[in-house]
């Protein structure tokens, strides 16, 4: 009885004041004095509301939320809130937007906004609105906040629905999507033309613009266009591409920067592009240098380091860079050590990528056998694609009648281009797996061809010779390694300790293949000087510290001599090191024992992303410092470019000469590359890279010709051809890549690095089936991941 006597006037006081709510301040007054009220609409909303729509109400929601067209967040019905959520706090909202309320958002974040604050606000308000309330005779009871609480409920229910308020907030937000459809549209639009280095020019082609307009007859003229997008467009892309570069960079633990060769400048030179990457390999491009071709130019280098954004107090930068041989002077220059502690970079390295590459030249030009089994492999290659009566012929040898049509003979076989590395290692493996089929449907083309076609007689002086087949087989096994560090080159996620650990069994393949005529010696010798001169004392920490590799390659000198390697690494990173539980944590490691030698420590699974490996050991009193250095080194990103790349650029550097743009077109080149580049890289994809590579990398369990051929057919590549490309040797394309090494050695300080020998490596038959099982067993678990 107490309570319905308390309630009762309650719900009148309720009904009035919801009136109120809705009247105008001239009417308030009548109100007050208890005449008749005419309801008008409410207050006219600002402009900051354009960007929102009315939020569906919450069941005990003490507050009107708005929804956020953008990035559809609730944001309290406050203006300076919505000002502030667009201001510092939408995702997605357009920058012109940002700008806009950049500093309603500044003025309001300036001061420390609690819950509480918040809930103050929102009283404050409800207190002003009291003041336009109607005036309730003091004998009313029921006066108090806490006999007022569940008035909102009841005015809600007693209020008649606002049509006409829905109907314009329907038709605002209609309106405002569309707005927001159209930005996407736009943005999706040009990055399609970005990535596939499609012409402006097509936005502005009739057809084109007819075939938009037809999918949405209501949209009228398509508003993109060419000038409109290659400049404000493509703005709005670079501007969200750059604050995902800021905020990418600034959350990571360490940062590389890379100096690689790009594309041409306006006066048809090579010009150099920066780019940095975090400790996950996510890649943005920071700025483009000059067209001289020293490399790395120290001056250019420091005017970019500004240019890293990084969060933390003591940043971990890198520099992997290419080398013309001035790298060793440079390194002095930039590289910490005790005696240069303002330098930028924790870790320096050159290219392995491009040493690959020069390595690769070392063997081919010491080796005729090895020149001429490649001639021969593209050779067979280039038959299979371009006479249809031999390509028959060796399906019908591999394949039984009924099994034909599983393949087409078009994409069954490899597709040579002398611009792809990858395709002359698939035409080896090709002709090597294929030998037995090919000979066969080489001699029935030979007896069953009218005429002698020069390609013909080719391939019949191939097919018969022994030593021919031998000599490609050599080169299939000497490829090898070659073949995997093509694959890791792609990665991002690759480090210089799976690198360094293909390079030994290149070097263990090298000195015992007998494609070398009597040469090894010379072919020893200069591949020493290079690893001499370029692999760094933390490249050799990251091969026993990555866990994919465990010191796979090193002999069992090589393991203790690497211990102290690591020490001196660890020392010159990590101040106060406490030697000791390096040192127990470290032989542990090494020994897969204590801490390492609990059940599930080495699958393949948790080993296969070295930083989440080591995560697990930080924090711990005895494994905390290892953990932290064996992070750092498996964080250096170790190859500029991928050795695909490398070819490319230098393969069409041989083909024709560059043409001279003009400066404006080269600036919207310049953009639209770094943008492309981020669209369309593909080599954190450790599942598209095995794909690709597949054929290439199964060396002991390969797979029958059959299956080769459909996993060729799966994975074929469209190869553009250029019309002289078969001309060009791959000795060509391997002499235009610059080498430095002499220059580097002349200025190279043994107090900085250590000196390698053979004893280091385990070239045996032992040792090098343990680096393959280490590659092979990585990738077998990443792709699965």
């Amino acid at each position: 009885m107490f309570s319905a006597q308390q309630l009762e006037p309650a719900l009148e006081t309720t009904s009035a004041a919801a009136s109120s709510h809705t009247s105008s301040p001239t009417t308030s007054a009548a109100t007050s004095t208890g005449a008749v009220v005419k309801l008008a609409p409410g207050r006219k909303r600002g402009p900051v509301y354009e960007h929102f729509v009315d939020a569906p109400a919450s069941p005990g929601g003490k507050h009107k939320k708005m929804r956020c067209v953008y990035c559809h967040e609730d944001s309290p019905q406050i203006s300076g809130r919505l000002k502030l959520h667009l201001g510092a706090k939408c995702p997605e909202a357009p920058d012109d937007v940002k700008a806009k309320y950049a500093n309603a958002a500044h003025l309001i974040s300036n001061r420390t906004v609690s819950a509480l604050d918040l809930d103050n606000v929102v009283k404050a308000e409800t207190a002003l609105k009291t003041v336009d309330a109607p005036q309730v005779d003091k004998s009313t009871p029921m006066t108090t906040p806490e006999k007022t609480a569940f008035q909102p409920l009841a005015a809600k229910k007693q209020s008649p629905a606002p049509t006409t308020t829905t109907h314009a907030t329907t038709a605002h937000k209609q309106a405002a999507n569309r707005n927001v459809n159209l930005r996407n549209f736009e943005e999706k639009l040009t990055s399609a033309l970005v990535a596939t280095n499609a012409p402006w020019s097509l936005l502005d082609n009739p057809a084109f613009r007819e075939a938009m307009e037809v999918l949405n007859d209501a949209a009228g003229d398509l508003p993109l266009t060419a000038a409109r997008a290659s400049t404000e467009v493509l703005d709005r892309l670079e501007q969200k591409y750059d604050d995902k570069c800021h905020a990418t960079l600034a959350a990571s633990n360490a940062v590389t920067l890379t100096v690689r060769n790009s594309d041409v400048d306006e006066n048809g030179m090579e010009k150099k592009t920066y780019a940095a990457l975090d400790e996950r390999g996510h890649e943005f491009v920071l700025a483009n240098g000059s067209g001289v071709a020293t490399s790395p130019d120290v001056a250019e280098v420091l005017s970019v380091v500004p240019k890293l954004p990084c969060s933390t107090l003591t940043p971990r930068v890198f520099l992997c860079t290419l080398t013309s041989g001035v790298y060793s002077r440079a390194r002095h220059e930039l590289q910490k050590t005790c005696s240069s502690q303002d330098n930028p970079f924790t870790f320096t390295g050159v290219c392995m990528a491009q040493q690959t590459a020069l390595l690769l030249r070392e063997v081919v030009a010491n080796s005729l056998s090895l020149e001429e089994a490649l001639g021969n492999a593209v050779l067979t290659a280039d038959a299979l694609c371009t006479m249809p009566a031999l390509r028959e012929r060796v399906l019908r040898e591999i394949f039984v009648v009924n099994d034909s049509a599983d393949v087409e003979d078009g994409n069954a076989f490899a597709q040579v281009s002398a611009t792809s590395w990858r395709s002359i290692a698939m035409a080896v493996k090709q002709a090597t797996r294929l030998e037995q089929f090919l000979r066969s449907a080489i001699l029935q083309e030979k007896q069953a061809s009218s005429t002698s076609l020069p390609i013909l007689h080719q391939l019949d002086e191939v097919s018969s010779s022994d030593m021919t087949w031998n000599a490609l087989r050599h080169t299939t096994k000497l490829f090898s390694p070659l073949n995997f560090l093509s694959a890791l080159s792609e990665l991002q996620t690759s480090t210089s300790g799976q690198m360094l650990a293909l390079w030994i069994w290149l070097f263990g393949a090298a000195t015992r293949s007998p494609l070398f005529d009597g040469n090894s010696d010379f072919v020893i010798t200069t591949f020493m000087k290079r690893l001499e001169c370029y692999v760094e004392e933390h490249f050799l920490a990251c091969l026993v510290l990555d866990p994919r590799v465990h010191g796979a390659g090193l002999s069992a000198s090589g393991l203790r001599r690497a211990r102290g390697v690591t020490l001196r690494v660890a020392t010159s990173v990590i101040p106060g090191l406490n030697e000791n539980n390096f040192i127990r944590s470290y032989n542990d490691y090494v020994k897969q024992q204590g801490d390492y030698g609990e059940p599930g420590v080495w699958n393949a699974a948790n080993t296969a992303n070295p930083l989440e490996f080591w995560s697990d050991y930080e924090g711990d009193p005895l494994h905390n410092q290892l953990a932290l250095v064996a992070k750092m080194v498996c964080s250096y990103v170790p190859h500029t470019s991928s050795i695909e790349e490398i070819w490319f650029a230098h393969a069409r550097k041989s083909l024709k000469a560059s043409k001279s743009v003009s400066t404006e077109t080269s600036k919207l080149q310049e953009r639209c590359a770094k943008l492309r580049h981020n669209l369309v890289d593909t080599r954190i994809d450790v599942k598209t890279v095995v794909t690709r590579f597949q054929t290439l990398l199964e060396v002991e369990n390969e797979p029958s010709a059959e299956e080769m051929l459909q996993s060729n057919a799966a994975a074929q590549e469209s190869c553009d051809l250029e019309s002289d490309a078969l001309n060009l040797s791959v000795r060509t394309v391997l002499e235009s890549v610059q080498d430095g090494l002499e220059e580097d050695l002349s200025e190279k300080t043994t107090s900085l690095t250590m000196s390698l020998d053979a004893s280091w490596f385990d070239i045996s038959s032992t040792g090098l089936d343990k680096i393959r099982d280490a590659m092979e067993k990585y990738l077998s678990a990443a792709i699965q991941q």
